[in-house]
């Protein structure tokens, strides 16, 4: 599977600057935390083995975090104007959505061709069908955010990911943790 992004946004990406290279990353990232989560769920892991695809599924989303920003700060968006839209989320967040949807679009698609017990291969074609459809208005939605970006009509949220789970300093049980290990109790 590919990027899965049209010819003509994938136009406007490059007239913007846009490193295709930290997509392709994102999309190959989005791939392997599929498996890792796939395998968190399999009936024969070990309490430690999922612990392990745990913290290897915290590394890799971190990493996606990290690929998003790094896409966002290659765009060269001109300054927006007086009367610019505003928009909710950065393009690399809205491109980062779709891949997302790309990958459960392929994976009902493939279900669906799997022998499984009663309709459960028609909930998988459905289920395709209605993702396909949101993954369509996200699409337009690049779109119109891409022609807006473009033109310096588009006012785009900063990227801040702030996950507080992973801060030392601001996660309580970790802030717990530190306090007893530092009173030697």
């Amino acid at each position: 599977m590919d990027l899965d992004i049209d010819e003509l946004s994938l136009q406007i990406l490059r007239g913007l600057g846009a490193e295709i290279a930290a997509l392709e990353q994102l999309l190959s990232t989005h791939r392997e935390l599929w498996g890792l989560e796939d395998r968190a769920r399999s009936r024969s892991a070990s309490d430690e083995s999922i612990a392990s695809i745990k913290r290897a599924i915290d590394r890799c989303n971190g990493g996606r975090h990290r690929l998003i920003d790094a896409f966002d700060q290659s765009l060269r968006i001109p300054t927006p104007g007086p009367k610019a839209l505003k928009f909710s989320e950065t393009i690399g967040e809205l491109c980062d959505r779709m891949l997302i949807l790309s990958l459960k679009i392929a994976s009902a698609t493939e279900s669906a061709s799997v022998p499984m017990p009663g309709q459960r291969q028609q909930e998988c074609r459905d289920k395709a069908k209605a993702l396909s459809g949101w993954r369509a208005h996200l699409e337009a939605c690049l779109f119109a955010t891409l022609q807006a970006a473009a033109s310096g009509r588009a006012l785009l949220p900063p990227r801040s990911e702030f996950k507080m789970y992973n801060d030392p300093w601001l996660n309580p049980v970790i802030r717990r943790e530190r306090a007893r290990d530092n009173s030697g109790t």
